[in-house]
């Protein structure tokens, strides 16, 4: 099978257009990095995407970018390490939106310790 690739930094083709358009999607630890780029792309697919961090100004910052892009994202401050932070995330995600349709587990962190 012969796959098309794209340049580093590009975008996938998208082999299903469609597949997230009008989903509504969470995707943790999205203020930055990976978690920027996946929530990012849904919201270039169509998907309604909930920002979510620890960091407000961060997580703004993402949302705004996919409102002008022309997709829809909101951010929810919400700390991954409390739980209830999590209840409150999807509880604001389904008040907002009516319901959840996707969600990436993307936060985390690396403890800062040695490899042995």
């Amino acid at each position: 099978m012969n796959k098309t690739l794209p340049e580093p930094g590009g975008a996938a083709p998208n082999p299903v257009p469609g597949r997230v358009a009008d989903k509504v999607a969470i995707v943790t630890g999205s203020t930055s990095g990976i978690g920027e780029g996946i929530a990012r792309r849904l919201a270039g697919e169509g998907a309604y995407v909930v920002i979510s961090g620890r960091r407000a100004d961060e997580g703004e910052r993402v949302a705004h970018a996919i409102s002008a892009a022309g997709g829809q994202g909101i951010f929810v401050q919400a700390d991954m390490t409390q739980p209830a932070d999590c209840r409150m995330l999807i509880e604001e995600t389904v008040k907002r939106f009516g319901r959840l349709d996707i969600l990436v587990n993307n936060a985390g962190i690396f403890p800062a310790t040695e490899l042995d």
